[in-house]
């Protein structure tokens, strides 16, 4: 699904955004790594928490200008191993919601991450993982419930 030359930017009127009951097929295959890996890690970073993430698995831009997205469930240890090792496995991508926000003289609002966080040092706008409480009892993934709660979290 995803290559290095395939980036596109799509202009979409709407977003349904689903989780699916598929595990990741990747985290499996290599759980005795990831384990040693996050042990690893969490000595360097004892800050990381490993909590619920969600992958993007499948798109598809409809005829009607929607974006149409799976995502599968997987935890941050795996996600980490999976970005630390060269993103092997193609067949996900990261993806999330952000905000932009813009101060009165027009100019966007950044925030920088606190030394100790997995992208620590880099200034980029409000964001972060789609997680639990992100999702409904259906499965549908509220992103705009994503951005707000990830707002509060960065900005208080």
């Amino acid at each position: 699904m995803w290559r290095d030359d395939d980036e596109q930017v799509f202009d979409v009127a709407s977003a349904r955004l689903t989780t699916c009951g598929e595990p990741w097929a990747f985290a499996a295959e290599n759980a005795a790594a990831i384990d040693a890996h996050w042990t690893l890690r969490r000595e360097q970073q004892p800050r990381f928490f490993n909590g619920a993430v969600l992958l993007l698995a499948s798109y598809e831009v409809t005829a009607e200008g929607c974006l149409d997205a799976r995502f599968l469930r997987s935890d941050f240890k795996s996600f980490l191993f999976w970005r630390e090792t060269g993103w092997r496995d193609r067949t996900v991508m990261d993806a999330f919601g952000s905000a932009l926000i813009f101060s009165q003289q027009g100019r966007v609002l950044l925030g920088r991450q606190r030394d100790g966080h997995l992208n620590g040092g880099l200034c980029y706008p409000p964001s972060g993982f789609i997680d639990a409480a992100d999702v409904g009892a259906d499965g549908a993934i509220d992103i705009d419930h994503s951005v707000r709660r990830e707002i509060g979290e960065e900005l208080g």
